[in-house]
């Protein structure tokens, strides 16, 4: 399998900036799994820089913290029940400029993935390259 290339931030004090306390990132935490979900913001809410840590378990739980709180980070199940994961992380870079959206998925599809981020791109972000376009390790 090809790696696939993805931006990664560093730019935590930009983040910090959009939450709520100096030195904390609040992350939103998008997954209609309970199970899955509750275990990641147990793990999170661990990390001494990660305040607060929501959860939302549908759209409209989404689209409503996404607005009230401006979180500096979500945290986006690829396959998100009913709606498209790729739809609500354009809500999410419209309403909240600040929220940087991190995208979690259990596919081992590859070519899905790719077309799920180079949809939610923002401009001038570096995009992925097909997977068949990548070359990884030899012998992968």
């Amino acid at each position: 399998m090809g790696v696939i290339p993805v931006h990664v931030s560093t730019d935590l004090p930009r983040m910090r900036r959009a939450a709520p306390d100096a030195g904390d990132i609040s992350v939103l935490l998008a997954d209609d799994h309970a199970l899955f979900a509750e275990a990641l913001q147990t793990r999170l809410s661990r990390e001494p820089d990660l305040r607060p840590v929501r959860v939302a378990y549908n759209a409209e739980q989404v689209r409503a913290r996404i607005s009230r709180d401006h979180p500096a980070v979500l945290v986006l199940d690829m396959a998100f029940s009913n709606d498209s994961a790729v739809a609500l992380a354009g809500f999410a870079r419209e309403a909240s400029p600040t929220t940087r959206v991190v995208m979690l998925t259990g596919v081992d599809a590859p070519n899905s993935v790719v077309s799920a981020l180079q949809g939610a791109y923002a401009p001038g972000c570096p995009r992925p390259s097909s997977p068949s376009s990548s070359s990884g390790p030899s012998g992968a």
